[in-house]
């Protein structure tokens, strides 16, 4: 908007445009984004009854804030109804270093005996073994801290631990534990 609070992009929709945009929104088709921008447009259309409405009702409407009304309204009539409706690719993210299969194969690093002379796995030993293995070219401490924190939940797996020499009579014993710890846990009593 200019300082006299008048609009310098106005939204005119053809028909066709306003048909699209409405099964757009009343079809529930697509991202929550797109379906509410497609709202703001239809909201701002000069030509619907009434004539569009201002930036700040819209944004009242709609739960938005004025300035995201306006920059797809200047997006839509810059750019047309589809580039309006999608999302500015943002070019300053990097790149993940680790995609799935390097996340699994820093955790199963992890998750394994420490390397020879080792009590127990580094952050550094961890990124110059994924070094090794071509996995990438170079990744600091903190990826990998970020990327264990993000797979390694073991509070969140149902796991027991038996002691190595364990023998039949305390197998019998868990499973009766076993047993009466799933009753509780499915009767709602935990």
């Amino acid at each position: 908007m200019n300082p006299n609070g008048r609009k310098f992009y106005h939204v005119t929709l053809d028909t066709e445009e306003r048909s699209f945009l409405q099964d757009l929104v009343e079809g529930g088709t697509g991202s929550k984004e797109r379906r509410k921008r497609a709202h703001i447009l239809l909201l701002a259309d000069i030509n619907r009854d009434g004539g569009g409405l201002r930036d700040t009702d819209i944004a009242n409407v709609l739960d938005v804030g004025s300035a995201t009304v306006e920059r797809v309204r200047k997006q839509c009539v810059m750019e047309g109804v589809e580039a309006a409706l999608q999302r500015k690719e943002q070019k300053n993210r990097k790149k993940r270093l680790l995609d799935g299969e390097g996340e699994a194969t820093l955790t199963m690093l992890a998750c394994s005996a420490a390397p020879e002379g080792r009590a127990a796995w580094t952050l550094s030993l961890l990124g110059e073994k994924l070094v090794a293995l071509n996995i990438v070219e170079t990744i600091s401490n903190e990826t990998i801290r970020r990327t264990l924190k993000k797979t390694l939940k073991p509070w969140l797996s149902a796991c027991w631990c038996l002691p190595p020499k364990h023998n039949a009579d305390f197998v019998y014993a868990m499973e009766d534990v076993l047993a009466t710890y799933s009753r509780t846990f499915n009767a709602g009593e935990v």
